[in-house]
């Protein structure tokens, strides 16, 4: 695998409570764990950025986070673990975590992730500093916004961005499979990987295979 600097970035949804267990698979410090092994093939050692999306105290929000190989534990701590999560009635609360904080969670919030604020903020900030090829590990986990976030990714100017989306396909918006946009055929930097579960080696080999050309 080359040693090409990549950048790597994993866009996450708070909407479930079961992804903040962290032993758990397809939890948020699972697909965490799993990038950081995406970036280390492309760049050994390095840390990657984490997009997590929700609602917030006024709306949609995004809290930008990153993670290094070192600090995997105060990480999850922090951003993937929710300690008051199904706190029993009338007993005291904890401190919160990060994520608690930011995105103004209690025991008994009901959260709606909209992704589109997040890809909008990739591209913004791509847009404006350029730099390294970026692979944008993307989970969905709704039929929301699917046709919003394509019509962002098609008027952008960033062309070094390669976009893995991912989800389960009972629960995803059928638009990413017509005119086969999963498969690259109606933008050839945007992939959509129809299982929560996926391998390193698969999300790696996909974007060496669209960089190729560029890197050539």
């Amino acid at each position: 695998m080359s040693t090409e600097t990549v950048r790597v970035v994993l866009v996450a949804p708070i909407s479930q409570e079961r992804y903040f267990i962290p032993r758990r698979k397809r939890s948020i410090a699972w697909y965490a764990e799993r990038s950081l092994a995406v970036a280390d093939r492309f760049t050994p050692g390095a840390g990657i950025e984490i997009l997590l999306y929700g609602s917030g105290h006024d709306g949609p929000a995004v809290a930008r986070t990153e993670l290094q190989p070192q600090s995997r534990a105060s990480w999850v701590q922090e951003w993937a673990t929710r300690p008051n999560m199904r706190r029993r009635l009338l007993t005291d609360a904890v401190p919160r975590s990060r994520v608690e904080e930011f995105f103004g969670l209690t025991h008994e919030s009901l959260i709606r992730s909209k992704p589109l604020p997040a890809a909008e903020l990739i591209v913004k900030q791509v847009e404006a500093a350029g730099g390294a090829p970026t692979l944008v590990i993307f989970w969905l986990d709704g039929r929301s916004q699917a046709r919003e976030i394509l019509e962002v990714l098609h008027a952008s100017r960033v062309e070094n961005v390669f976009w893995q989306f991912f989800g389960d396909e009972s629960v995803i918006d059928s638009l990413w499979r017509e005119e086969k946009v999963h498969k690259g055929q109606f933008l050839p930097h945007v992939s959509f990987h129809f299982n929560t579960s996926w391998s390193v080696r698969k999300i790696s080999k996909a974007f060496s295979r669209w960089h190729a050309p560029r890197g050539a």
